[in-house]
């Protein structure tokens, strides 16, 4: 019988990133949707939305215990075995979105559960035993956004990630914390808008198509 060989450290890297970023989208929109329901009092979307983030947890709880850190002892088989466990934490979630039912007033409400639907059906679609190249949905590059013209007393904040939703999640929990917010959807244009805007501060995502968030820092230290 053929030994099966282990995933090297790259390989289990990128199945902890594939799977851990649906996981921050849904953490970050059910806390915005959390903020929106905690004015009103004993608001029935609060404990599905509460029940959400503990599945989250759940499936956080899974993937630490399953893929290691180090990248060691990760087989094809621990791939699969993870898979069927997360069916559970999977199903809880969905299960909270449908729980909110007609309680989801409002058409921002109802696009924040679409959203966390869809990452959460994501959780699933990781290849069960081709995973030395894990699918990665290419995303066009968009321009960026300006969402306040003039910086706000807590200061001006550049997001730069290839992800759309790691970027609206970043924007919106900044823009209510008092930051004023731009992001760009590639390095290229993060650099444009460096040289033209002072900002206090830059998140960049390191793994991104073109220039990455490494090169883009490289870049920027360079001109200061």
């Amino acid at each position: 019988m053929k030994a099966v060989a282990p995933l090297t450290a790259a390989e289990v890297s990128a199945l902890r990133h594939d799977l851990r970023t649906p996981v921050n989208h849904i953490v970050g929109y059910c806390e915005l949707l959390l903020e929106d329901a905690a004015a009103d009092a004993g608001d029935s979307r609060r404990t599905a939305l509460q029940d959400a983030l503990a599945g989250a947890r759940a499936v956080l709880t899974l993937i630490d215990a399953t893929l290691s850190a180090s990248g060691e002892g990760v087989t094809p088989g621990t791939i699969d075995a993870l898979h069927t466990r997360l069916r559970a934490p999977h199903d809880r979630i969905l299960a909270a979105m449908d729980a909110l039912g007609t309680a989801a007033a409002g058409e921002g409400f109802q696009a924040d559960v679409e959203r966390i639907r869809h990452a959460t059906g994501r959780l699933l679609a990781v290849p069960r035993r081709d995973t030395s190249s894990p699918a990665v949905p290419a995303r066009p590059a968009s321009s960026p956004r300006h969402t306040n013209a003039q910086a706000q007393a807590h200061g001006r904040v550049l997001v730069v990630d290839d992800v759309e939703d790691n970027r609206d999640v970043l924007r919106r929990h900044l823009t209510r914390q008092g930051y004023a917010v731009d992001d760009a959807a590639d390095g290229a244009t993060a650099l444009r808008m460096a040289a033209d805007v002072s900002y206090d501060l830059i998140l960049l995502d390191v793994r991104m198509p073109g220039i990455d968030g490494h090169e883009v820092l490289t870049r920027i230290k360079g001109d200061l």
